[in-house]
This record gives structure tokens, sequence and C-alpha cells, in this order.
């Protein structure tokens, strides 16, 4: 048997600190456990965050929760608005500095159907007349794994 050495390898996280940058191989960054996360656990609404029909071009997200990109996010009840006669896209995203460290969580809502941030997830698609939010169509995903959660042991068989 013969060993052959890995150049640069990373082995997190570890007492002995296996990589090639001092502390990132020892220490639990925001960026490591985001991107483990992340693979097991999808983007999804875990409640709330549902857009009723509204007499105006004004309504409500309700309070909720999400997975989005490996974070955990709540929020509070807040108000959009839409335009008139549009169709208009609801996302839920995460803002990040340089660092890639999250800032914030925000709501975007545009008529081109493309979220602008990366760490984006459709929450609602809404239809407007002149004066009035006419429709919702919810588009979140409310379920991790099509209805059926895996346990944690069987979500980390994936490969990262």
């Amino acid at each position: 048997m013969s060993e052959v050495a890995i150049s640069n390898e990373i082995v997190q996280w570890t007492r002995n600190d296996v990589s090639p940058t001092v502390g990132q191989g020892k220490y639990l960054t925001e960026q490591n456990l985001a991107a483990v996360l992340n693979k097991a656990i999808p983007n999804y609404v875990t409640s709330g965050l549902t857009v009723p029909t509204s007499a105006s071009l004004t309504a409500t997200i309700t309070a909720g929760g999400a997975f989005l990109s490996g974070y955990k996010v709540t929020t509070t009840a807040t108000n959009i608005t839409v335009g008139a006669s549009a169709t208009t896209y609801l996302w839920l995203f995460l803002k990040k500095d340089v660092d890639g460290n999250v800032t914030e969580a925000k709501f975007e809502i545009n008529t081109s159907g493309t979220a602008t941030y990366p760490d984006s997830l459709l929450l609602a698609v809404l239809t407007s007349s002149g004066t009035a939010i006419t429709a919702v169509s919810d588009r979140a995903a409310r379920s991790p794994y099509s209805g059926e959660a895996l346990p944690f042991w069987a979500a980390v068989r994936y490969k990262f």
C-alpha cells in the first residue's frame, strides 16, 4: 500500500485545521454551513408567505418562513404595491456582501419573471387590473421533498 498526498486539501471542520489557509479547515463559517445545508435542504416555504387578491394595487404578504440557499428565513407581514394592468412576480431573496455573508432578506417584485438575485425563491405571480389585484397564483414550493420530508440521515447521503 502507498499513500499519495493531496495538494491543498481542505477537511472541514477539524481541530488540526487541515487546509492551506489558516482557519479554513478549523472554523465553521457562515458560507460553509449554508453550502452544506443548501445541499441537504432545498428552497421551500415552511409557513405563510401568501398574498391575497386585493381591491387595490396594494396587498399584504403574510408573515412566514422559508429555507433559502441554506438559510432559515423568518419574515413579518409586509405590504407590497404592484403596477396597474400587469403581471407581477414576487420573490423572496437574500442580499449578500462582497464576502458572501447575508446582510438581509427582502422581497422583490418585478414584471420580467426573472429573479435579480441568485439566492431567490419565487413566491407568487400576481395579476392586476387598472385598480386591483385580481388574481394570485401561489408558485412557492411548500414542501422540501414532494410532500415527504427525508430524515436528516437520508438527506446527508447526497454528495456535497
